[in-house]
């Protein structure tokens, strides 16, 4: 299961990273942009993996606590919108806790800074994350 593979790779990168000590989006960019997609399924698709007894062992097995609690802190740089619901269903499922996290995050405020390409001179503070899934909020017909 794909799920099980990014759990993996992120638990891998958080054993390897020696030199972070706070959230740095350009240079872990792909760490961030897994966790939020690990968080986003969590989030948007808990039905299906918690309709069995599997799915429930096997969510427990992913260490979610220790992902939420490393120091490159994931749920401060991913869409508030994925880290809200994520966080609802992980203390649902007593899988991991973020309440605290999140309100520590609440009150220090985090801008990312990207270059302007028209003005290089200029810089603009954008979340590196929201372009991510871009089509969200469209709801489609069937």
């Amino acid at each position: 299961m794909c799920i099980n593979l990014m759990c993996q790779w992120i638990h891998r990168y958080i054993e390897n990273i020696t030199y972070a000590t706070s959230t740095d989006t350009l240079h872990h960019g792909p760490f961030y942009s897994i966790c939020q997609a690990l968080f986003y399924v969590f989030a948007f698709r808990n039905k299906e993996i918690f309709e069995s007894r599997k799915g429930r062992k096997f969510a427990k097995k992913l260490g979610l606590q220790t992902i939420v609690t490393c120091r490159l802190n994931p749920l401060r740089v991913c869409l508030p919108t994925v880290v809200k619901t994520f966080s609802s269903v992980t203390r649902m499922h007593q899988l991991a806790f973020c309440d605290t996290i999140i309100e520590r995050n609440s009150r220090n405020f985090l801008p990312i800074v990207s270059a302007n390409t028209s003005c290089p001179s200029r810089l603009s503070l954008v979340n590196a994350l929201d372009s991510f899934f871009p089509f969200d909020p469209y709801l489609l017909s069937r």
